[in-house]
């Protein structure tokens, strides 16, 4: 999954601005694209998540195949107790940083 939270601290989507709504979106667009092409995948899951403690996130999750999810936030909620596991294994932080520099590479290559 990706997660990408505005620059400055907003507790409440209603805080963004119009600017700041466009280009999330238009960030989130990117980032498909990104993940798409590293992960052959073209379907996502996509969540806003206002956490309790007052942040926002927006969620990317790639799907792969047919896969339906009916609870978005309980498979998110599965995903972030995992982290922590996830973290200690070396082969999965190996992919993690794989990913991160294809997605550089990616964002590298667009011009704005």
């Amino acid at each position: 999954m990706m997660v990408i939270s505005p620059l400055r601290h907003v507790s409440n989507y209603i805080d963004l601005t119009e600017e700041e709504i466009r280009e999330l979106h238009l960030l989130s667009t990117y980032c498909k694209k990104a993940l798409s092409e590293i992960f052959d995948c073209s379907k996502f899951a996509n969540m806003f998540y206002e956490k309790p403690n007052g942040h926002i996130h927006f969620v990317i999750i790639p799907l792969h195949g047919l896969i339906k999810i009916e609870n978005k936030y309980a498979v998110l909620a599965e995903l972030m107790t995992k982290i922590p596991e996830l973290r200690q294994d070396e082969d999965n932080m190996k992919v993690v940083v794989e990913t991160i520099a294809k997605i550089r590479k990616y964002f590298s290559a667009l011009s704005f």
